[in-house]
């Protein structure tokens, strides 16, 4: 049965809640996000967030789609359930008979291990994605690549070089995402060392390593540049010349997708999640070693910055932009629910 036929099969869309640990500005937030935008088969009928961590940006997002953010006490009809995080959505939500999905993000083993035990469908961004469960469940899992929100970076409404003052002659390697052990920002400014001196580092993102990062730009005495959370990460792209992703693991990350749609060439360490993607679909990722010295770290970004991008820009829009992740999700989401057709109420 197809995907065309299951959808005549209802008179009215299934209902789906969503379940988070989060609002704040990470990868996963914005891959609901975008998810609930572009879901046409499918209805979600709001979000739980399980924690208090809300950011204004999320928050504002949700409001323009019309999916209200639930208390996890309140009661709403739903068929089916995705939650992500490690969220123990059963404890959560007590007696239920309705499909309970649990996704993993990112590549971190054992962070959903206690909710996966509890959930009837398991799901995972990538194939690596899925050491995030216990060894005995890998084999159950369904893989459902992540895609991004073209509308986020086909539009530059800034000019942030003329802003940061960076000269026709400087190149920019910039770095999106949150500033922590796994994303490894140590590696870019200390590759920088390594580049000639009209390269310049950008950060877009915030956490803990900040302070760490400005003291290591200082020592280096290059320019780099600390922008914060930016919702406007289509300036950030389009003043961009390379992404740099020297991560120690990925599940599927969105700001590579990004710089796809971009246009951007980007620049990755080794880590699986990368070298599953250049294996399916050719060079669309200059890549290192997993665990890059900063001057390898910095050859690959001199040679992502001579690569061709159209490639990779390709591929994101067939396979990776927020209408395709859709279509996968409709497609697991409708069969799952073909299976366990009985609404419940979630308390």
């Amino acid at each position: 049965m197809g995907l065309t036929d299951i959808r005549g099969v209802w008179r009215m869309k299934p209902k789906a809640i969503l379940v988070t640990p989060s609002l704040g500005m990470g990868g996963a937030e914005w891959w609901m996000l975008t998810l609930m935008k572009y879901l046409r088969a499918v209805e979600v009928a709001g979000i739980v967030c399980t924690c208090h961590n809300y950011n204004a940006v999320i928050v504002r997002e949700l409001r323009k789609l019309k999916v209200p953010i639930l208390l996890p006490t309140e009661a709403v009809e739903c068929d089916v359930i995705i939650g992500w995080g490690g969220v123990n959505i059963r404890r959560m939500a007590g007696p239920i008979d309705i499909p309970i999905v649990e996704v993993a993000q990112g590549a971190d083993p054992g962070v959903v291990y206690d909710s996966a035990w509890t959930a009837t469908h398991l799901a995972a961004v990538s194939e690596a994605a899925k050491v995030m469960y216990p060894l005995g469940l890998r084999q159950k899992v369904t893989v459902i690549e992540n895609g991004s929100d073209e509308d986020r970076v086909s539009k530059a409404t800034q000019d942030l070089r003329e802003e940061w003052g960076v000269k026709p002659s400087e190149r920019v390697v910039a770095q999106v995402g949150r500033l922590v052990d796994v994303k490894r920002p140590e590696m870019l400014i200390k590759a920088l060392k390594h580049l000639p001196e009209n390269w310049i580092a950008v950060f877009a993102g915030d956490g803990p390593l900040r302070d760490k990062c400005i003291r290591l730009a200082r020592e280096a005495r290059r320019k780099v540049i600390f922008t914060g959370v930016r919702d406007d990460i289509g300036n950030i792209y389009a003043a961009a010349d390379v992404m740099c992703m020297p991560s120690h693991s990925e599940g599927l990350s969105l700001a590579m997708v990004e710089a796809w749609l971009a246009g951007v060439p980007v620049a990755a360490a080794g880590f699986p999640s990368a070298q599953n993607i250049v294996q399916k679909w050719g060079p669309v990722i200059t890549l290192t070693d997993r665990d890059p010295k900063p001057k390898q770290m910095a050859a690959a970004i001199r040679a992502a910055d001579k690569s061709d991008p159209s490639l990779a820009k390709h591929v994101a829009h067939e396979h990776y932009s927020g209408t395709a992740m859709a279509k996968r999700w409709e497609k697991f989401i409708l069969e799952t629910v073909l299976r366990t057709r009985k609404r419940s109420w979630i308390r």
